[in-house]
C-alpha cells in the first residue's frame, strides 16, 4: 500500500485535505473552536499540528 507521508505541521489546505473537508469549513471549525486553532511559527506563519487534528477526528461523531 502506498502510503502518503504527512509532516507533522500543516498548513491551512494541508490540514483541512487531512482531516477531508474544504479550507473554508475547515476555517469555520477552527474559529467556532470545533478544530484546534493554528500554532504560529513565525509572524504570518501558521500551521496546524498533524496530532492535535487526529484526535479532533477522533472525537467527531459517526454518522447515522
Amino acid at each position: 500500500m502506498n502510503e502518503t507521508r504527512w509532516p507533522r505541521g500543516l498548513n491551512r489546505v494541508e490540514a483541512a485535505t487531512y482531516v477531508g473537508v474544504g479550507k473554508t469549513t475547515f476555517i469555520e471549525k477552527v474559529k467556532s473552536g470545533e478544530f484546534p486553532p493554528a500554532k504560529a511559527v513565525s509572524e504570518g506563519r501558521k500551521i496546524w499540528d498533524r496530532e492535535e487534528l487526529d484526535m479532533i477526528f477522533m472525537d467527531l461523531p459517526h454518522a447515522e
